[in-house]
């Protein structure tokens, strides 16, 4: 009868082990699934906050003296800012504009490709 109850012990121990085992790979399975959607969602609010510096700058480029339309568009390592000048714009005001707003390019997209289109 001893080796009966030993027998049955080690085989519910075993089967409960082997649960406990199963449980805790599901667990790990929901924490890395929990994970991967907040990393989603946190690439998701930098892209939406990249758009707002986007918009803020195509704004500001604007209000410019001078500048008839702009935007500023933001493409993975590259970063493209198109301004068009009224007609009788110097040469001299399109130089001035166009440093002036790449010193701030470099400034909000650290490390990017930048291109600068004045016409």
């Amino acid at each position: 009868m001893t080796r009966f109850k030993f027998v049955f012990v080690a085989i519910v121990t075993t089967f409960s082990l082997i649960a406990c085992s199963q449980n805790n790979e599901e667990t790990e399975n929901n924490e890395e699934a929990e994970n991967n959607e907040v990393t989603e969602k946190l690439d998701q609010v930098e892209e939406d906050l990249q758009g707002e510096l986007d918009r803020d700058l195509s704004a500001e480029l604007l209000e410019e003296e001078h500048v008839k339309s702009g935007y500023v568009e933001d493409n993975d390592s590259i970063v493209k800012m198109e301004i068009e000048m009224e007609k009788d714009t110097e040469s001299e005001t399109k130089d001035q504009l166009k440093e002036k707003y790449h010193e701030k390019l470099k400034e909000k997209y650290p490390g990017k490709n930048l291109r600068i289109t004045v016409r």
